[in-house]
């Protein structure tokens, strides 16, 4: 295998650990952006059929299942998986309202998007979407208005996910971690706090702590009480 193929592999690893029955009708949704392609691609790996889902057809104003899908029979899908596919959608809510209606009524959705507030990027990693350090956690409220246009995609903090798949009607969920990124997954953990364990004791409360007393040094443009105030409710347990 040559280095190229192993890259190409690298991103379906995310869907790996995943045992998916073979009699399953499985779907992927799929971007011109991002990784989703190579996702569908490590799916069929196993010999099984994946139905593609365009991800512009998702997030427009269509309603319909079958328009989707283009069969009469669109609404029986086990699982749906949609990964690096959230980051590009024009209305998120609607994407997932969509995908909610293509699913069983006991199917399950695998969503895999980037963590704008996670631990890369306060250790001064680049942006995936903006390309300049800082800006994702921070909203990318500092972006120039040229800026945003040129932006395509942007990243949710875990937070603000829970509030879009809430919205799509996803009540009940469990999210996992990757490390160190969904496009080169080593190792996913599931971390559960201890019922009773206050934000106080987090790990996130002592990184913001130490920000607010070096904001001039390290990060001189953050506004840490915006910033504070995100990593908090990612960290409250939902």
């Amino acid at each position: 295998m040559t280095a190229e193929e192993r890259r190409r592999k690298l991103p379906g690893a995310i869907v790996k650990w995943y045992e998916i029955a073979q009699e399953s009708r499985v779907a992927c949704v799929v971007s011109g952006l991002g990784n989703s392609r190579l996702i569908a691609e490590a799916l069929e790996e196993n010999g099984g059929y994946v139905k593609r889902l365009r991800l512009e057809k998702l997030d427009g104003g269509v309603n319909h299942c079958a328009s989707i899908c283009g069969d009469a029979d669109s609404e029986a899908y086990d699982i749906i998986i949609a990964v690096d596919v959230i980051e590009y959608a024009k209305n998120p809510v609607n994407v997932l309202t969509h995908i909610r209606e293509l699913l069983k009524p006991n199917g399950r959705l695998l969503l895999a998007a980037d963590n704008r507030s996670g631990l890369r990027y306060f250790c001064g990693d680049q942006d995936a979407f903006s390309g300049k350090v800082y800006d994702s956690i921070e909203d990318y409220r500092h972006l120039l208005p040229w800026e945003r246009e040129e932006m395509v995609g942007r990243a949710y903090a875990k937070a603000e996910l829970v509030g879009i798949l809430e919205e799509a009607g996803f009540w009940r969920r469990r999210f996992f971690s990757v490390f160190p990124q969904i496009s080169n997954p080593a190792c996913g953990f599931w971390k559960r706090s201890p019922p009773g364990r206050s934000f106080r004791s987090c790990f996130w409360r002592k990184i913001i702590c130490l920000m607010r007393r070096w904001t001039f040094g390290f990060f001189p443009n953050i506004t840490i009480p915006i910033l504070y105030s995100c990593v908090r409710k990612s960290c409250i347990r939902r």
